[in-house]
């Protein structure tokens, strides 16, 4: 093996050294293939940020504590992929006392460590009925329909209103007044020649298309009208596109539509690092993906973006991601008015106690074991620490352990990746 030139004949000395030479590339070759196979089958990751330069912006690491305002030291790093441990890495001043406080690490998504506000109430335009009294929100606040009479001759079918427990009503405050009149309240949705409306501040807001009305409302939700009402409610300029949270594609990238943008994801490592699933993609054409304003590539270190829902697995409680908060979705119905693309997480939280290095006086290291049930991929760090401490800087490594479940566990994403992209 590796002899190019069997018909060379060599004298003993050259031919013994030549053998040898041959063994050594033999084994560096082996080596090297063993290397790369373990690095792929049980991939490591490393990170450090250095408080000498904290604007770095090759740093991975995002420190959320200022060290000169707080003794209280917080920091998250976002990375992809499984891994069974984290050992983590302080360079501190002397006069630091780190040994014995533990580190708290708290797996999960960046958008599920956002501060908790107020509950979700029911979507605009919902129609939603408790016993005998039936309502629609509108300027997000329930509006009472005064009969059943009222509701006909606005073309409603009574059967469409949902019914909904009464706790879940108090989530929108109550309109004053009952719906009494034809004229339609806000909120309400139309369908005129195969196209869907919102009505807002009296005028027709458009959505894009049928499928962009999908993702919000059922189609039984709007009143069938002849074009004549166009001419009672002039259309608006605004376009309402997916709902926010959707993922779209134009068939050469992936997209999450939030709030009038389209954020571009970019590769699939990310998408999966999020728990996007790929049969949630809708395709979109140019018109529909046209009216969005495209913002720079979504990349691992990007928080999930408005409209997000989250499903905690580990107590069935649904989180609405909006303008920075994680918003409690407390009722069955609310989720459904919703109409939302759920993102499944199980945050955990872990804990080790930092140990004084062996080799160097300022050095102290943490090692933490993580369970493999748990997702997300965003580690949020936070260790309280004794007043004056001044670490100078941190660096954490990710390992995946080497053993069989693993083996088996990396062999399988390997070959879906084979199979997904070719």
């Amino acid at each position: 093996m590796f002899d190019f030139t069997p018909e060379i004949k060599l004298d003993a000395p050259t031919q013994k050294r030549y053998q040898i030479i041959r063994f050594f590339i033999l084994l560096i070759f082996v080596a090297g293939i063993i290397f790369v196979a373990y690095s792929l089958l049980f991939p490591s990751a490393y990170f450090e940020f250095s408080f000498s330069d904290p604007n770095n912006k090759k740093s991975a690491v995002e420190v959320r504590s200022d060290p000169n305002k707080t003794d209280d030291i917080i920091f998250g790093i976002a990375t992809a992929g499984q891994f069974s441990k984290i050992e983590t890495l302080l360079q501190a001043d002397d006069n630091s006392s780190l040994a014995g406080k533990n580190i708290s690490i708290k797996k999960s998504f960046e958008a599920f460590f956002y501060p908790e506000g107020t509950p979700v109430g029911f979507k605009e335009g919902a129609l939603i009925k408790n016993e005998n009294d039936y309502y629609i929100i509108s300027g997000a606040k329930l509006r009472r329909f005064d009969s059943i009479e009222v509701i006909k001759n606005l073309g409603y079918e009574p059967k469409i209103f949902t019914e909904v427990a009464r706790d879940e009503l108090q989530y929108n405050d109550r309109a004053e007044g009952a719906i009494t009149s034809a004229a339609y309240p806000d909120g309400t949705l139309f369908v005129i020649e195969d196209k869907y409306y919102r009505l807002q501040n009296g005028m027709l807001d458009e959505f894009v298309s049928e499928k962009a009305f999908a993702t919000h409302h059922s189609f039984d939700q709007a009143v069938k009208k002849p074009e004549s009402l166009l001419e009672k409610y002039a259309p608006s300029k605004n376009i309402i596109g997916f709902n926010d949270g959707t993922l779209i594609t134009d068939d050469e990238s992936v997209f999450i539509a939030s709030r009038n943008k389209i954020f571009p994801i970019d590769n699939p490592t990310t998408f999966e690092s999020m728990n996007f699933k790929w049969e949630n993609v809708i395709s979109a054409n140019g018109e529909e993906i046209g009216i969005y304003k495209k913002q720079s590539l979504f990349n691992i270190k990007d928080a999930h973006p408005d409209g997000t829902v989250f499903l905690n697995e580990n107590n069935n409680k649904y989180f609405y991601i909006e303008n920075g908060e994680k918003r409690a979705i407390p009722g069955e119905n609310i989720l459904n008015s919703h109409k939302k693309m759920i993102v499944p997480v199980r945050p955990a939280e872990y804990v080790c106690e930092i140990k004084k290095g062996l080799f160097f006086f300022d050095e102290y290291k943490c090692e933490a074991a993580i369970s493999e049930t748990s997702n997300g991929n965003y580690y949020r760090f936070e260790i309280r620490a004794n007043s004056g401490t001044k670490i100078r800087k941190i660096s954490s490594e990710f390992k995946l352990s080497a053993t069989w479940n693993n083996l088996i566990s990396s062999l399988s994403k390997l070959k879906n990746k084979i199979v997904l992209f070719p």
